[in-house]
């Protein structure tokens, strides 16, 4: 039992980190809340819980991870803004490239 538990209570926080809090919406939290009190009721596995609270948490990391990287910006634009926050960190500016 204390198995799914755990495994019910991270999907909820799964749900109210990545789901809840970005939507301001807490209908998909009471849904998963009603629906995971059903399936304890009936003995149900926990697997599923512990499924979708990794495949929420994957997809937050995985959308950080883009950001991150900056995904949408030109390779060679995000390389000079790589350099232009290198070289700010140390005090030092880049100088302005003539493209003509």
């Amino acid at each position: 039992m204390s198995e799914a538990v755990r495994a019910y209570r991270s999907l909820l926080r799964a749900v109210k980190t990545h789901v809840s809090s970005s939507t301001g919406n807490p209908a998909f939290q009471q849904y998963i809340s009603t629906t995971l009190k059903q399936r304890a009721r009936a003995g149900g596995d926990p697997e599923l819980a512990r499924d979708y609270a990794f495949l929420l948490n994957s997809i937050a990391e995985h959308k950080d991870l883009l950001l991150s990287y900056n995904i949408g910006i030109d390779p060679e634009q995000r390389q000079k803004d790589q350099y232009k926050k290198a070289a700010s960190r140390v005090g030092l500016s880049l100088p302005e490239q003539f493209s003509g």
